[in-house]
C-alpha cells in the first residue's frame, strides 16, 4: 500500500500497472455469443493467458459456471487460481459497471452508487480485504485512470451517463473534494465511451492518433489531444506526449464499422496485453507500447471480435489491486 500519501478523507486511485491480485472477467451472456460465434472461444483463451499473470475471477449465471470450468480444465488451465462467482451481469463490458476500487488512509474501499453487481460480489465475499462505502457518484475505471500519485485522467462523458441527475460541475466537485490528486485532466470527448488517452509509467501520456485528415475522426482527436496538451502547460507539469499508431476504421461484413483502437491495451502485472486487428499498424503499436513498458511482456491478442460487440480488451478486464484479495 502508499498510504503515506493518502490524506484523511481523501481517496488514492491505484494505476494499471501497480501489482494486481486478480482481474475479474464477466463471461459472455447468450445475446452476446449470438452476435460474435468465436467470442467464447477468445474468453477461454484470455483467462488461460491472464492466469499465467495474476489469479482470475470468473463471473457468469450459476449454470454455466460448471461448463465453464470444465472448459478451462480441458485447456489445461490450472483452475485452482480461478475464482468462480454466481453472478448477474449486463454485459462483458465490467469496466462500465465494475466496483470501482481505491485506498483510503484504512485500506481498500469499493465505492459504489446504487450498483448492484458490485454490492452482489462483495455479500458473497469476493473481496475480503475490502470496504464497501455508499457515494454520491457513481464511478467506472472505463472512464477513470492515475499514475498512482498526483495525476489523474477523467473522461467526463461516460460519468455524465453513469450520472444522469449530476452535472458537469457536480461531478468534477465530487472528484477534486474525494481523491488525492494535484493535477486532474479533464477529457470531454464525445469521440468514444472509453478513453484513447491512457496514462503511462514514467510521466508519460499516450493516445490514439489519426493522420487521416479525411477521416471522421482526424479532427475532434486532434481537438482532444489540444485540450490534453494546454491543460497539462497550464499545470506546468512535465509530462510527455506520446502517439500510437492510426490503424482505421474496419468494416465488417455486414457494414458494421469499427475503430482499430490500441489504446485499449491491458497492464497484468508484468505483462501488457495489446489488442490487434490483423493490420499492419499492428506491429507498430507493439513496438510503441514496449517503450512505454520496458521489462514487461508485451503480448499481442486478437480484438476484433471485441470490437464488433462495442467493446474492447480494456473494458472486460476489471482489475483487483494487490491487498483486495489477502492481505499485505
Amino acid at each position: 500500500m502508499m498510504n503515506e500519501i493518502v490524506t484523511k478523507n481523501k481517496y488514492r486511485v491505484p494505476a494499471s500497472w501497480e501489482p494486481q491480485d486478480a482481474i475479474l472477467l464477466v463471461w459472455p451472456n447468450e445475446r452476446e455469443i449470438a452476435a460474435s460465434e468465436d467470442i467464447i472461444e477468445l474468453y477461454e483463451a484470455l483467462a488461460t493467458l491472464l492466469i499465467d499473470y495474476a489469479d482470475v475471477i470468473v463471473v457468469a449465471p450459476g449454470n454455466q459456471l460448471d461448463a465453464i470450468k470444465e472448459r478451462l480444465v480441458l485447456m489445461d488451465a490450472p483452475v485452482e487460481y480461478v475464482y468462480f462467482y454466481d453472478t448477474q451481469s449486463a454485459s462483458i463490458n465490467v469496466r462500465d459497471y465494475g466496483p470501482f476500487i481505491v485506498e483510503s488512509e484504512n485500506g481498500f474501499v469499493l465505492l459504489f452508487k446504487q450498483n448492484e453487481f458490485a454490492e452482489a460480489l462483495y455479500s458473497k465475499q469476493a473481496f475480503p480485504c475490502a470496504a464497501l462505502e455508499s457515494q454520491l457518484v457513481e464511478l467506472s475505471w472505463n472512464a477513470i485512470e492515475s499514475d498512482g500519485g498526483e495525476n489523474l485522467l477523467i473522461n467526463l462523458r461516460p460519468l455524465c451517463e453513469q450520472n444522469p441527475g449530476l452535472s458537469v460541475d457536480d461531478i468534477k466537485e465530487y472528484v477534486q473534494n474525494k481523491m488525492y490528486n494535484n493535477n486532474i485532466i479533464w477529457i470531454e470527448s464525445q469521440l468514444m465511451d472509453t478513453n484513447i488517452v491512457r496514462l503511462c509509467p514514467g510521466n508519460k501520456l499516450v493516445y490514439l492518433d489519426c493522420d487521416e485528415q479525411n477521416s471522421v475522426y482526424y479532427q475532434p482527436i486532434q481537438n482532444l489531444k489540444n485540450n490534453v496538451i494546454q491543460q497539462i502547460e497550464t499545470a506546468a507539469k512535465n509530462i510527455e506526449f506520446i502517439p500510437l499508431p492510426w490503424g482505421g476504421v474496419i468494416t465488417y461484413d455486414d457494414n458494421v464499422e469499427y475503430v482499430a483502437n490500441y489504446s485499449q491495451f491491458v497492464v497484468i502485472n508484468e505483462a501488457v496485453l495489446v489488442p490487434l486487428f490483423d493490420l499492419p499498424s499492428d506491429e507498430d503499436a507493439m513496438e510503441v507500447i514496449s517503450e512505454l513498458f520496458p521489462g514487461f511482456d508485451i503480448l499481442g491478442f486478437p480484438s476484433s471480435s471485441l470490437a464488433l460487440l462495442n467493446s474492447s480488451l480494456l473494458k472486460i478486464n476489471q482489475p483487483i489491486p494487490e491487498g483486495v484479495l489477502e492481505p499485505l
